[in-house]
């Protein structure tokens, strides 16, 4: 107990001292002498700065006793998207309700979105200390450990939430880009899949999905998942036709999968979109060589040589160009048998 009392104090004291550090000069919660009733008809109602004023007016009339008009003060605050004055409301809440887990997690929000990363983080994991029943908080827990960039930590946090809630999508998502993000491609497809089957998705979320399908680490269900990832981009052109990085993610899905015609298309798309679009140049080169499409090597390689400026990479483009532009051995004609006629002897030289 007295080591979650020690850590409870190391929260209010860090979060006071930041959020001391940026308050502006004058700044302070209001207080309106109110009853419940009167203060609840206003948050039924939505009008939360009138809520705010009464509950905290509630609160500071006897904060050792009324931790609940603490916490619907500071909610009616979140709602208004002021986080410092809710952080400070909860910091005298929190001062006489150490362990309650309703003025932990408000805190923890307060702090999240005030880019207390850290400070927050630790009101969320003595949270699910408290009560790991809790499912948001492992879900907001996860969220402030991928802003600290410990993805691991946040792909555990999400599992643990999944664990108590298995059907909110938006968490199998976040998972997924945990699991990406935390160099595990296999484990993210199939997290991704799951969310998106619950929910059609946001861009940025589909176009990170479908980036991993072509990973080298996907091995299990590779076309099964390069098959998806072209439905996640497709979903996103739905949308919005001209999404240059769709278009581009696009060819080299359908690459992958051997359909360099469709590939084409893409990576064409995507440099009418972005005429200085260097990766869809490059690989579109490429491309071109792979198919004998001599003069649409030698276009992507002219323009891409215009931009890039990376010796290795222009030394490649160049060599890609004389590969392919190297006239090639007339194949030897066949005999009648089918089989071909050898090369014939060099005619000697006169007088030999």
């Amino acid at each position: 107990m007295r080591r979650h009392m020690h850590r409870t104090l190391r929260i209010l004291l860090c979060a006071g001292l930041l959020l001391g550090a940026c308050a502006s000069p004058g700044s302070r919660v209001k207080r309106v002498e109110s009853t419940p009733e009167e203060a609840k008809a206003a948050m039924d109602a939505r009008n939360w700065s009138v809520a705010a004023e009464r509950w905290y007016g509630i609160f500071a009339g006897d904060m050792t006793h009324r931790p609940e008009a603490c916490e619907m003060a500071a909610r009616a605050m979140i709602e208004m998207k002021d986080w410092q004055n809710a952080s400070h409301v909860l910091d005298l809440g929190l001062r006489f309700h150490p362990t309650n887990v309703n003025l932990l997690e408000e805190k923890g929000l307060a702090l999240a979105n005030l880019k207390f990363a850290r400070a927050a983080a630790d009101c969320f994991e003595r949270v699910v200390e408290l009560e790991p029943g809790r499912t948001q908080a492992w879900v907001e827990l996860g969220r402030a450990h991928m802003d600290l960039g410990l993805e691991l930590a946040a792909a555990r946090a999400f599992e643990q939430a999944l664990d108590l809630q298995p059907d909110d999508a938006s968490v199998w998502i976040d998972l997924g880009r945990a699991r990406a993000r935390g160099s595990d491609p296999q484990g993210a497809l199939a997290a991704y899949a799951t969310g998106f089957d619950r929910e059609p998705g946001k861009v940025d979320d589909l176009i990170e999905a479908a980036q991993q399908c072509a990973l080298p680490g996907v091995k299990q269900k590779r076309t099964e998942y390069l098959e998806l990832g072209l439905g996640w981009l497709c979903r996103v052109t739905m949308r919005e036709p001209q999404h240059v990085l769709a278009h581009f993610e696009l060819g080299v899905l359908c690459e992958e999968l051997g359909r360099k015609d469709e590939a084409v298309e893409h990576y064409r798309r995507a440099i009418e979109l972005d005429l200085s679009n260097l990766a869809a140049l490059r690989n579109l080169a490429v491309l071109y060589a792979s198919m004998g499409n001599v003069e649409g090597t030698r276009e992507m390689v002219e323009r891409s040589l215009a931009l890039e400026h990376d010796p290795d990479r222009r030394t490649a483009l160049q060599n890609l160009l004389e590969s392919v532009s190297k006239p090639r051995d007339p194949a030897p004609a066949p005999e009648a048998d089918g089989k071909p006629t050898p090369a014939s002897p060099a005619p000697a030289a006169p007088g030999g």
